[in-house]
């Protein structure tokens, strides 16, 4: 039987209990980083009420969410508890997807060189969106989340000045960025 995590969505019996396996979480990671992308490309004419002024904290996080999940399905592999914090970096280390993607690339005879080159980009990714994506993201207002990256200077304090969008749409550039090359390591070393 493959191993899963059991928890209670709100901690009452009438809710019912959710279960996940690695495969539920390495899903959902696909799906994430798809509707991200769906969400951050969206044409102006098809976003209904200036949803483009809109939706860029909503792609960080989504993004964000995607890359958990798909260390949280290496994860439960090796370590059926449950771990409820949402520290990227810490989790990314518990997951083991870097030894797995090595692993599977040199199953595949890939050149020492070029393993080394994607290992160095996986690690580049996750250092990029641990530094921009925070769980408690999904509580933000625009105002709140573009305060939250000026103060950990992931925006220059004068560039709260201009259009908040654009001031998002390019952290969610950046987390769609590393978000993809996580989820891409995750797929290439999937068995």
């Amino acid at each position: 039987m493959r191993p899963a995590i059991r928890f209670r969505n709100s901690g009452t019996m009438e809710d019912g209990v959710m279960e996940f396996q690695s495969k539920d979480y390495y899903e959902a990671a696909r799906e994430r980083l798809n509707q991200s992308h769906l969400l951050f490309d969206m044409p102006q004419e098809d976003a209904k009420e200036k949803l483009d002024d809109k939706r860029y904290a909503l792609v960080v996080y989504i993004a964000g969410v995607g890359a958990e999940a798909m260390f949280r399905a290496y994860r439960l592999r090796v370590d059926t508890s449950f771990e409820g914090r949402h520290n990227l970096s810490e989790l990314f280390i518990e997951s083991g997807l870097d030894e797995h993607l090595r692993e599977a690339l040199e199953a595949r005879r890939v050149d020492p060189a070029a393993i080394d080159a994607r290992l160095t980009e996986l690690q580049a990714a996750v250092d990029s969106l641990s530094s921009i994506w925070r769980n408690d993201q999904r509580y933000a207002a625009d105002r709140a989340l573009v305060r939250d990256f000026i103060k950990r200077r992931l925006i220059p304090r004068k560039a709260n000045k201009g259009d908040k969008a654009a001031l998002l749409r390019v952290q969610a550039h950046k987390v769609l960025d590393a978000a993809a090359v996580i989820i891409r390591a995750g797929e290439e070393a999937w068995k």
